[in-house]
């Protein structure tokens, strides 16, 4: 009945005519007739007490159970259908918990009860809203004192007069919010729609956000309390509220296993031998049946599209580059809907060997602390004031022409209004050459912070914790990915924490090292999208920057990359169920004449073959098989694999299964549709703006990507096949194996495989 065309919603969005596809949709629903389907959705009973609850979740046997305690406490506190209402609760949200200086946010960081907030903010389950504190790295006993801590700080400031600029900079941010054009804009927009239409509400009525914040504004200054009655009418006397508590158990696992060991005995005895044949049997019918092509008749029978139905030509980001004092600034002309985006890409080479560790605390350090003279909280303060927001982070590639030729970067964005483009960049200039990491108490607090989200990430984020560890000796650039964002950050945290006495000084002055490294003339690029009126100011400001920066030539220095003599294969044990299987191995670089069919080549044996031995068949919730040309590597991996050793054997029958299969140029012309993507995306500013100016870096001309897209379009079977082959017959053996899964499932694995060992490792000590 559900699943009917009687209860769905075509949402459509493009330049397609409408006519068109609503003829397309008449054919196809012509076939049904319609039902009176019921599919409303009663709101939920409000509770008249709070309620607690309590579970466990498995770490290892032998694994520390302190401070890994999460606790969240959730209120429902709302109609999800209501648009005003939502925005008036994005905004009380963006007030409590929005940055770092934000008195909710503060109080619970300054507490120390746990390292880190968590799920915090206001959000929906269906048709209902709701708000919700959460808290990681904790402890059980801690709880009683978190609810205190969380309501008392909440009375505090219903009771108090919230600060009016704070209120104004919340605003600043909802606007951002909804005015950006970000990526799958399209889906976001399906988004808004369907949160009211499928409840019989006004479908459009999130399409228009620019007038809920406006009355949300009206209602503010004619009711400065506003947002103080709604802390206490929402949240402290709102006694629908569930505090939930997950705590380590090192035993958990092992109950696990005997308890599906047991029931798997049951089970088995309540068939005869010759039930459980013919069910062995039946699975490998339905297992060849599953490996089975679709034929050439049934695949006919779909609206298909043809390689003549891609564009002829590519979109380009139109770029003007403009040249202040020696320094490039591109100006893209792409419509920003009032949002002004700014990237500062500074060139890291010749930076010395022994501040590469510390880069992750430099960014931290721009998100986190103090500049200029102002602490954390100001700084946090006028940033939410003035913009919608400012990154910092590192990036390590290549020239397309060379793959030694390495672009080593450090990059900041920064967004504003045009009315705040001024004030936004006077607190890029504070941060960039005036931050501040002296403050220790706030520095702890952030290395805290670190070591909670790296514990999790490293586990629970394996697939890219397994490809990071597994890359780190087949390239200088994933050397330094690893380096920087892998393990040793893990290791070189917990370190500073256990020791913050004797070392707070030395990460202080790695940080304000890197920070008086970067301002050179000769490593400076930058990347503009917005109004002609901000890009004036960002000219003039830049000039003024540029002038206060260093004439130097841009050295070298060697960053301490040795590869692999021989490729390693390891596993990283931690508390989780599942694994993660990665194996990296060398390819051609962008350079490369076969670039090209080897991405094409890549799609194919992705869905074709990794896709279906490992997640059809294997039953992992993930799999790939992906060609980096500008990383060197082709990359095979699983993600939430129940299996290890069967998945590593998946992955040496790749070359087997690429000298079988017969292609033909209707399954290429099919993967060329695919890839083609990579070529043709939507432009969106924000995006635009750092596109832009990492094509310009590299060396990505319009002029080269329409000569690719054209080699695109003419790949052939042949080319193909070759290209795979002679990259696999070469350098199969050359790539490195890393496994992120439990320590029983590694040793597990060991015994199964004969021909190959897993060096086996802790990842949390």
């Amino acid at each position: 009945t559900y699943y009917h065309p009687s209860n769905s919603y075509f949402f459509l969005y493009g330049n397609i005519p409408t006519t068109e596809y609503l003829a397309f949709l008449s054919d196809k629903l012509n076939n049904f007739n319609r039902l009176d389907v019921d599919a409303s959705i009663t709101p939920q009973v409000r509770w008249d007490q709070p309620r607690s609850t309590v579970d466990t979740y498995p770490i290892g046997a032998d694994e520390p159970s302190t401070e890994k305690t999460y606790m969240v406490i959730k209120w429902l506190i709302g109609d999800a259908t209501d648009a005003e209402d939502i925005a008036l609760l994005y905004i009380l949200s963006l007030i409590l918990l929005g940055n770092e200086a934000a008195p909710l946010k503060k109080a619970i960081i300054t507490s120390n009860l746990g390292a880190d907030i968590i799920a915090s903010g206001a959000g929906g389950i269906g048709r209902e809203s709701t708000f919700s504190v959460g808290l990681k790295g904790g402890e059980p006993d801690r709880l009683d004192d978190f609810v205190q801590l969380v309501t008392e700080t909440l009375s505090q400031i219903a009771e108090s007069e919230i600060d009016p600029e704070r209120v104004e900079a919340a605003f600043q941010q909802s606007a951002y919010h909804y005015l950006e054009i970000q990526s799958m804009f399209p889906l976001h927009m399906m988004d808004r729609v369907i949160s009211s239409w499928i409840y019989d509400k006004n479908p459009l009525i999130f399409l228009r956000m620019s007038e809920h914040l406006s009355n949300c504004k009206r209602r503010y200054e004619s009711d400065p309390q506003l947002f103080n009655q709604l802390i206490r009418s929402r949240l402290l006397a709102n006694s629908h509220r569930l505090t939930a508590m997950l705590k380590p158990d090192g035993q958990m696992q092992s109950r696990i296993d005997m308890a599906f060991t047991e029931r798997m005995k049951k089970t088995r005895t309540q068939f005869t031998d010759d039930q459980v044949k013919q069910i062995a049997e039946d699975a490998e019918e339905l297992d060849r049946l599953n490996s089975q092509p679709n034929s050439p008749e049934l695949l006919e029978t779909l609206p298909q599209l043809k390689v003549s139905d891609l564009p002829d030509q590519l979109t380009h980001i139109q770029s003007d580059i403009e040249v202040i004092d020696g320094v490039k600034l591109l100006r893209n002309n792409v419509f920003s809907n009032g949002v002004n985006y700014l990237v500062l890409n500074f060139n890291l080479k010749g930076m010395p060997s022994g501040l590469w560790p510390y880069l992750p605390r430099y960014t931290e350090a721009i998100r986190k602390m103090g500049a200029a003279g102002m602490n954390y909280e100001q700084i946090a303060q006028r940033s939410a004031a003035s913009t919608g927001g400012i990154s910092c982070w590192t990036d390590f590639g290549t020239h397309v022409d060379d793959a030694n030729h390495f672009l080593w970067n450090i990059q900041f964005s920064l967004k504003a209004l045009d009315n705040q483009m001024s004030s936004a960049l006077e607190i890029l200039h504070d941060l960039l050459f005036s931050i501040e990491p002296n403050d220790k108490n706030r520095l702890q607090d952030v290395l805290v912070q670190a070591q909670a989200r790296y514990r999790t990430d490293m586990v629970y984020e394996g697939s890219g914790t397994a490809m990071s560890h597994a890359a780190r000796g087949l390239t200088p650039e994933g050397y330094l990915a690893e380096m920087v964002y892998g393990l040793p950050q893990l290791t070189l945290v917990e370190g500073f924490n256990k020791n913050f006495d004797t070392c707070s000084e030395d990460i202080i002055c790695q940080i304000e090292s890197i920070r008086d490294f970067l301002p050179v003339r000769g490593r400076l690029t930058a990347s503009f999208t917005g109004s002609d009126n901000s890009a004036t100011i960002v000219q003039n400001t830049l000039k003024n920057w540029i002038s206060d920066m260093r004439h130097e030539s841009i050295g070298d220095t060697s960053i301490g990359f040795t590869p692999y003599d021989v490729p390693p294969s390891e596993g990283l044990a931690g508390p989780i169920q599942v694994a993660h299987c990665a194996q990296v191995i060398p390819a051609p670089h962008y350079s490369h004449s076969d670039k090209t069919a080897l991405t094409v080549g890549a799609h194919l044996v992705r869905l074709d073959y990794i896709m279906n031995e490992i997640r059809f068949r294997g039953n992992a919730y993930g799999a790939m098989f992906n060609y980096s040309p500008l990383g060197s590597v082709l990359s095979l991996g699983s993600y939430r694999d129940p299996h290890i050793s069967r998945t590593l054997d998946v992955f040496s029958g790749v070359a087997d299964y690429i000298r079988e299969v017969a292609w033909t140029q209707t399954d290429i012309d099919h993967a060329i549709i695919a890839t083609a993507k990579q070529f043709e995306r939507p432009i969106r500013p924000a995006a635009a703006t750092g596109q832009a100016l990492q094509r310009y870096l590299i060396g990505q001309t319009p002029e080269l990507r329409e000569q690719h897209y054209s080699q695109l379009r003419h790949v052939t079977p042949k080319e193909v096949k070759r290209a795979l082959l002679e990259l696999l017959e070469a350098n199969f053996m050359k790539g490195a194996v890393c496994v992120v899964s439990s320590r029983e499932k590694l040793e597990a694995a060991n015994q199964e495989m004969s021909d190959r060992q897993l060096t086996i490792e802790d990842i949390l000590g």
